[in-house]
Order: C-alpha cells, then structure tokens, then sequence
C-alpha cells in the first residue's frame, strides 16, 4: 500500500456511509456510535499497519502496539508520507 491515493481513497471510502447516516438520521443513534467506534479502534489502525508495514516502518512483532490510543501518533510521519 505505498500509493497514497489508494491509502487516502481507503481512509475516505468508510466515512461517506457515516456522513450519509448522520445527514438522514437527525439523531445520533447507537448505530452510528458502534460504527465511529469500529472505524476508530479496529478499521484505522489495521489500515494504518499494513501501510506502515509496506513501506518498512514498522515490524510484525510491533503490530498490537498499533491498536494502542495515541501509539500511532509516533509514526504519523510514515503513515501519510
């Protein structure tokens, strides 16, 4: 994944159904809560991995430390580079 308009396309492609959601649903609801959380804490970090992982930044041992909060703010260089 060292292209980055196929990263960037990736990053942007979950978030079109969560803005389409808000905008019909003039409530938050759980659902939508349930998908920001699954984005944030299980779609991101994986996506964040292999992208770092392409490009030799980071190794197979280090991939739980990616589903840390704030541990990816340590790589943020390499990951949209």
């Amino acid at each position: 994944m060292k292209n980055k308009a196929v990263f960037f396309l990736l990053i942007l492609i979950p978030i079109t159904p969560f803005l389409y959601f808000f905008r019909m649903e003039s409530q938050w609801n759980h659902w939508m809560t349930f998908y920001l959380f699954a984005y944030l804490m299980i779609y991101r970090p994986i996506l964040d991995y292999y992208r770092l992982k392409s490009k030799g930044l980071i190794e197979r041992k280090d991939q739980w430390k990616i589903f840390i909060p704030f541990y990816r703010i340590k790589y943020i260089k390499g990951i949209f580079a």
